[in-house]
């Protein structure tokens, strides 16, 4: 970014110097002429793509190189006066359209950036796991459409007790295992703290849970080969659970 502001700030001044150029070189109407063609370029600069621009600048260097063949009476020295002026005009023009271009660059540049931030603030870490803003988000998102539909959600909070394993190594195992065994298109995964994990189970039952479950404890079975495994979970009915406080309503603990 540093670099690209450096090319602009030299640019900027290449520019001034040919701008003060032209009008050093200029006499009479071609004052007024050149002035009113480069502001005529700055303003439709903000309007055209890079593209148009180029072809709009190209046109206007032609036109203006072309008429002044027609300038007869003008003396040798006046002559070379035209030409220097006519190469600082296209030179000005020319630094116009590359400016632009850069700053319209880096304008999609941040806009991309600024789009990438915020989707990696909709996951915590490298992972896929929702943060904890994001998932509220979508809980109450979709839970204004499966009431409408009377339907049932389940939350599903997964436990892990001491391990054997580095602990970084786990929860990555873990939220990868959690993503697999739920239905992508429909369920959600947040992680609460360093031994939680958070499942929304969209328009599902206590069978839904036992699935999910059980695709989840198959798994990591396999993978840890221990006999009493370092994860618990406990289950509730979407509405009996606070996801303001991440944690079940009160009277409601199963």
């Amino acid at each position: 970014m540093i670099r690209y502001q450096r090319s602009i700030s030299f640019l900027s001044i290449l520019f001034i110097i040919t701008i003060v150029g032209v009008f050093y070189f200029s006499t009479g109407y071609l004052v007024a002429i050149n002035m009113w063609l480069i502001i005529g370029v700055i303003l439709i600069s903000l309007i055209l793509t890079w593209r148009q621009l180029f072809l709009v600048v190209l046109s206007i260097i032609l036109i203006v190189g072309f008429s002044l063949i027609f300038i007869t009476e003008a003396s040798i020295q006046n002559q070379f006066d035209l030409i220097w002026e006519h190469i600082l005009l296209s030179a000005s023009l020319l630094l116009i359209w590359v400016i632009t271009g850069v700053v319209k660059f880096l304008e999609q540049r941040l806009i991309d950036q600024e789009a990438k931030i915020k989707t990696l603030e909709k996951y915590q870490g490298s992972t896929e796991i929702l943060s904890l803003d994001e998932f509220k988000s979508r809980v109450h998102l979709i839970t204004r459409g499966t009431d409408r539909r009377k339907e049932t959600n389940m939350v599903v909070e997964f436990s892990l007790t001491a391990v054997k394993t580095t602990e970084k190594a786990m929860h990555a195992y873990i939220a990868e295992t959690l993503l697999d065994s739920i239905r992508n298109e429909f369920d959600l995964v947040t992680k609460l703290d360093n031994k939680h994990y958070l499942v929304f189970l969209q328009d599902t039952s206590d069978i839904g849970v036992e699935k999910v479950t059980e695709r989840f404890f198959n798994t990591i079975r396999h993978h840890l080969n221990e006999i009493e495994l370092p994860v618990s979970y406990c289950y509730y009915h979407a509405e009996d659970y606070d996801f303001e406080r991440f944690a079940p309503k009160e009277g409601d603990e199963s």
